[in-house]
């Protein structure tokens, strides 16, 4: 039980930098950083992919969650045993990879909507002839 209260702790305490990290105060000067800074952007790209796609979906909610929950409890346990930023980007791929359906499918639904806003926008904006 202590192992799974201490595992938990330190999974808590790293979240943060496992999800959104590197931070910007501890960027080096190596383009190892760049890749670890475009890591999180793609990880969190996917992430709201998939999130959108999930609050939008109607009725088959169930098996959707349950690729969510296991993708955050990967990441849950990645960020308890998160040493440094190398073996971050490594373990959050494999969250990337249960992700990447959800993401897609977000993709898909969200492309449509954006094109129809903006033929909305386009055709509001024109002039015209007084």
């Amino acid at each position: 039980m202590q192992v799974v209260t201490a595992a938990l702790c330190k999974a808590s305490a790293n979240l943060p930098y496992a999800l959104f990290g590197p931070f910007h105060w501890e960027y080096g000067p190596g383009a190892v950083w760049l890749i670890a800074g475009a890591s999180t952007l793609h990880f969190l790209g996917l992430s709201g992919l998939a999130a959108y796609y999930v609050i939008m979906s109607k009725g088959r909610r169930w098996p959707l969650l349950a690729v969510l929950a296991v993708a955050a409890a990967s990441m849950l346990m990645f960020s308890s045993i998160l040493t440094n930023y190398g073996i971050l980007i490594r373990f959050r791929a494999a969250t990337e990879i249960m992700l990447i359906p959800l993401a897609l499918s977000g993709a898909l639904e969200l492309l449509p909507r954006l094109k129809s806003s903006r033929r909305k926008l386009d055709s509001s904006e024109t002039p015209k002839n007084v």
